[in-house]
């Protein structure tokens, strides 16, 4: 099958290299790119661990800020994330192997009651997270290491990039990339890319949006690329 791929570089390729192991032709098209942000820690002393929700934040946080903190337990909430993490220096590395409430519930059990938190996190966030958090009377500090820019195309472009065979399947991650997707359609889009065309959603949420505009849409099981995967090889297989 021939997957669109629109999430940010460099998250993207390594899809791309998935979906080529498994045997399907992947069409790399981001949405989105990131941007890093110049961020700075008063004092690292303030904090007992490090929260990340996302690979983004764990590869860009600075050298200086995790010669600071990179010895701080760190809570990521899934395996990518918490694989980014370790290389990127953290030494205590636990994945919650979920999404942010799975993560909010790792911490909470884990942490003494009223810890204060370091929360690596992009610009562009819900507040799930946090709140859950702050809800038990932990203290949690945002640091904004990241910002998602998205990126637009022209039809001539995408015309070139989509190719002229027919995508079977398109991979959505995030809600943010959703609402790109469905810009891209309403600038013209839709002559190129069909509203029948299956989505492979990362959530519930991302599936609700999309579903307002496309007909197919398939959510996976867990909120991972694994169970995504999983949902496209289903949907593969079924086709005659």
């Amino acid at each position: 099958m021939r997957a669109l791929v629109i999430r940010a570089e460099p998250a993207a390729s390594r899809t791309a290299a998935r979906l080529t192991a498994a045997g399907h032709e992947p069409v790399v098209l981001p949405l989105a790119r990131i941007a890093p942000i110049d961020a700075r820690i008063i004092n690292h002393r303030d904090f007992d661990a490090v929260a990340v929700t996302s690979a983004n934040a764990a590869r860009l946080c600075s050298r200086a800020i995790l010669t600071d903190i990179g010895h701080l337990p760190c809570f990521a909430v899934g395996d990518e994330t918490a694989n980014v993490a370790r290389a990127t220096g953290f030494t205590e590395v636990t994945s919650a192997q979920g999404d942010a409430g799975a993560l909010a519930a790792l911490i909470l059990r884990s942490m003494p009651a009223r810890s204060r938190i370091l929360y690596l996190c992009g610009k562009l966030r819900r507040d799930t997270f946090e709140s859950l958090l702050r809800d038990d009377g932990f203290d949690v500090t945002p640091i904004e290491v990241y910002d998602t820019v998205e990126v637009t195309y022209g039809l001539d472009e995408l015309a070139a990039k989509l190719g002229g065979e027919p995508i079977g399947g398109i991979l959505v991650h995030s809600l943010e990339t959703a609402r790109s997707l469905m810009r891209l359609l309403e600038k013209g889009g839709s002559t190129l890319m069909s509203r029948d065309t299956p989505m492979i959603c990362i959530s519930s949420r991302v599936g609700a949006l999309l579903g307002e505009n496309f007909t197919e849409t398939h959510v996976a099981r867990e909120p991972t690329e694994a169970s995504m995967l999983s949902t496209l090889r289903d949907i593969s297989s079924a086709e005659p």
